[in-house]
């Protein structure tokens, strides 16, 4: 295929060649038939060169290439995410309290990066990092209560919901004891 093209190359050269030698002796001659002839040979073969139009793609054509370059971007982005991430090391560093490496643990099991998909350990692990207070988690899980997809079940979204509940009325207390101490 490489020496096809090659050689495709060097004849649309040679065309071009060709055709500019002809108009310079059509001109040099002054013969109307040279020169006309070395313009269509020129126009031929720079005609070659100029890409061809694609057709323009209907809609299920789009929707298809979108959602296969959104797959493609997902698992690049996984596979960013796994490097930077460092499993094992999180495992560790949540077991001992850390809120962040909680949280990033329970995004790796819910959406499986790293590690077997496990929304239930996934859930497990965003709680530990929100009863700690972690902002990031209680974002997510607002996050993933607005989006209903194949990766939490029913049961799991209960189980969402309860610990978004917990983590306001926290946040409730904690005004309410600050307007007192603040009154007194």
């Amino acid at each position: 295929m490489f020496y096809f093209k090659r050689l495709l190359n060097f004849l649309l050269v040679a065309g071009l060649v060709c055709g500019l030698a002809l108009i310079t002796a059509g001109l040099l001659r002054n013969n109307g038939f040279l020169l006309m002839g070395g313009v269509l040979w020129f126009i031929i073969s720079v005609s070659r060169f100029i890409p061809k139009p694609k057709r323009p793609e209907s809609g299920e054509e789009r929707k298809k290439r979108i959602h296969l370059e959104r797959e493609e971007q997902e698992r690049l982005r996984k596979e960013a995410v796994i490097k930077s991430w460092d499993i094992p090391k999180q495992v560790i560093a949540a077991q001992q309290g850390d809120a962040q490496a909680q949280y990033l643990l329970g995004r790796a099991y819910l959406e499986g990066i790293g590690v077997e998909q496990d929304p239930q350990k996934g859930l497990y692990w965003l709680e530990q990092a929100s009863e700690q207070g972690h902002q990031e988690t209680y974002k997510y899980l607002k996050y993933l209560d607005t989006r209903q997809d194949k990766i939490i079940n029913e049961n799991l979204i209960q189980s969402l919901r309860e610990i978004i509940a917990k983590k306001r009325n926290r946040e409730l207390a904690d005004i309410i004891a600050n307007k007192i101490n603040e009154s007194h």
